[in-house]
């Protein structure tokens, strides 16, 4: 059903890229996420920090740098004094020079590493559950996925009757409908607004920024400006010249 799934939507829904089995909240996983790329945004970001390589390229690189989002701007040992996750120092040292060296951390004129902003890749992401009978599982399911601007329970056409007579409980979770059959669909339900409520996924959500970075560096052959040794004395100098 995935398959299809793919094919069909991606011809009705137009997005950039396609991921499955995208986990979220530690224990959850969606069954496909489409998402919908400015690659405007994705230039601006190369151009900021002169690397393409994305943050996930180890997983705590991205943990780390939107930490420091939120913090005050620091020397590398300060960084490595107030770490609050249980890694060895050398470890985290190791991660905030390539952070450094790579364009995601800069010095401010007080000579102290603050992150380097850069604009969110992401347009959209929409989050579909697929199922063939279970519906209120699909509807559970989906109405978890809040890291996704919107959610979709895609269901076989044989057994779509059913949740189409309830659409309320759709409408209350701002969950959508569509219904799958073959090289055809039809939305039965838009997906509608909705609360994040208590889970909410960032996790998630940056790593399909950062994996989306990646898909369009790769397939846009995106390069910096600048030269990268140009770029690192740039972001040393404290960004201004």
């Amino acid at each position: 059903m995935t398959e299809t799934a793919v094919k069909v939507l991606g011809d009705f829904f137009e997005n950039d890229f396609w991921f499955s089995e995208v986990l979220y909240g530690g224990v959850y996983r969606t069954d496909l996420v489409a998402v919908d790329v400015d690659f405007q945004a994705v230039e601006e970001r190369v151009n900021a920090t002169g690397c393409t390589e994305p943050l996930t390229s180890k997983w705590r690189r991205l943990i780390t740098y939107e930490g420091l989002r939120s913090k005050e701007p620091a020397s590398i040992d300060e960084m490595v004094e107030s770490r609050n996750y249980p890694y060895a120092s050398s470890y985290c040292r190791t991660i905030y020079n390539w952070l450094r060296k790579n364009g995601y951390l800069r010095k401010n004129e007080d000579g102290l590493f603050e992150p380097v902003p850069f604009p969110d890749v992401i347009n959209q992401v929409i989050a579909f559950e697929l199922k063939q009978k279970d519906w209120e599982k699909a509807l559970k399911q989906a109405s978890r996925a809040n890291y996704a601007d919107s959610r979709y329970v895609v269901m076989d056409a044989d057994h779509v009757e059913k949740p189409a007579d309830n659409l309320d409980k759709f409408r209350e979770e701002g969950v959508g409908l569509i219904s799958l059959e073959r090289e055809n669909m039809k939305v039965i339900l838009e997906a509608g607004d909705f609360e994040t409520g208590y889970l909410k996924c960032h996790k998630a959500r940056w790593k399909l920024r950062e994996d989306s970075f990646d898909k369009s560096v790769q397939e846009k052959d995106i390069e910096p400006s600048k030269p990268q040794n140009s770029i690192s004395d740039f972001v040393e100098r404290g960004g201004a010249e």
